[in-house]
């Protein structure tokens, strides 16, 4: 679906919530390999999530162990709530010699997300998202996550993106009340 994003309204928030040592990163890694545009952070700072929102259109894999927490003391809740909606936009002042009004840039936040946190989140984030918990496993994964592994789909990806310029989605109708 991310390399559909100009063509969707809504984009759910994954969450990965788990304990650690579950595969949470290396499940984000191969994420980000092969999602439109994906960068991976250990950081919320507001700076870079604004600019790699707006000026990228990222796919955002952010891997935080107190996810809820950090976003609080970063204030940076109202980003991660708006990636879930087309055409949500964050204010931030950016000039306040500027004047009322003029002083305020709406960055556009929306955009695919896969949240890795070791703690729980609550509302009203938590009714944006997908959650799934990587089971433990007894297996061995011996090859590391690269970008390299992930070009071939990423290449077929690509691919159907152009194939499909200008072809509706298909019409689906909505499952669930609410979010």
């Amino acid at each position: 679906l991310s390399y559909f994003l100009d063509r969707t309204t809504y984009f759910p928030i994954l969450l990965m919530y788990a304990v650690p040592e579950r595969g949470k990163t290396r499940i984000g890694r191969a994420w980000r390999h092969t999602v439109r545009r994906g960068i991976q952070t250990v950081s919320l700072r507001e700076a870079f999530l604004l600019r790699a929102a707006e000026d990228h259109q990222a796919g955002l894999f952010l891997d935080i162990v107190d996810l809820a927490e950090t976003a609080r003391r970063e204030r940076t809740e109202d980003i991660l709530l708006g990636r879930f909606e087309e055409g949500e936009k964050v204010p931030r002042v950016v000039d306040p010699k500027a004047g009322a009004f003029l002083d305020t840039k709406y960055y556009k936040v929306f955009g695919p997300t896969l949240l890795g946190s070791n703690k729980p989140i609550q509302e009203p984030l938590l009714s944006r998202c997908l959650v799934f918990s990587p089971p433990e496993s007894t297996r061995s994964f011996p090859n590391d996550v690269s970008e390299a592994g992930g070009l071939a789909l990423k290449n077929r990806l690509v691919a159907m993106r152009a194939r499909n310029m200008g072809v509706p989605l298909p019409a689906v109708q909505k499952r669930y009340g609410g979010r």
